[in-house]
């Protein structure tokens, strides 16, 4: 998970980019006013304490800026542009607004599935969605098969009926 934050190959999505974004640049800012600010008070400690929390805000503010930086450009990726495309302002704008490339480019492939569904590898498997069947052999092997009302791993009700337990994320079946 922390080596997709920090890496700066293949594509990202329209939705994960803005929802990094977000977060990334709401958590920016408060550790950059950290930064300025001087409201501490560490008593006797003084100078040490003070220089070493400012120390940390200043590690937290680069951190962050690199997980901006390489969710910006696997967003262009997506675009087929490079990153340095998105130092431009109007690239930098279509990137919450353009669909990204439907097929393979030359970063990676696309990282959602043709239905336009984010695919399953890149998300939790209790949050995966189930889509349904669509002839009558599918709906036919879906009446054999009978869901368990519990989780074999965790105990857990499956109160919802899903074939992925909601609690540990395992399949139930």
């Amino acid at each position: 998970m922390l080596r997709k934050l920090f890496s700066f190959k293949g594509r990202v999505e329209r939705s994960r980019f803005i929802f990094n974004f977000t977060w990334s640049l709401y958590i920016l800012v408060h550790v950059l006013i950290g930064i300025s600010g001087d409201d501490y008070d560490f008593g006797d400690a003084g100078t040490t304490a003070y220089l070493f929390v400012k120390l940390m805000f200043i590690l937290m503010a680069v951190l962050l800026s690199i997980v901006f930086l390489s969710n910006t450009t696997k967003r262009a990726h997506d675009l087929d542009k490079s990153g340095f495309e998105a130092l431009n302002p109007i690239i930098f704008f279509k990137l919450f607004f353009v669909k990204g490339d439907s097929s393979e480019n030359r970063y990676g492939k696309n990282p959602l599935d043709e239905n336009g569904l984010v695919k399953s590898g890149d998300l939790n498997p209790a949050k995966q969605v189930v889509r349904p069947a669509t002839n009558t052999n599918q709906i036919e092997e879906l009446h054999k098969t009978t869901i368990p009302s519990t989780c074999t791993h965790c105990k857990n009700p499956n109160t919802k009926m899903l074939l992925v337990c909601e609690w540990c994320g395992e399949k139930i079946c």
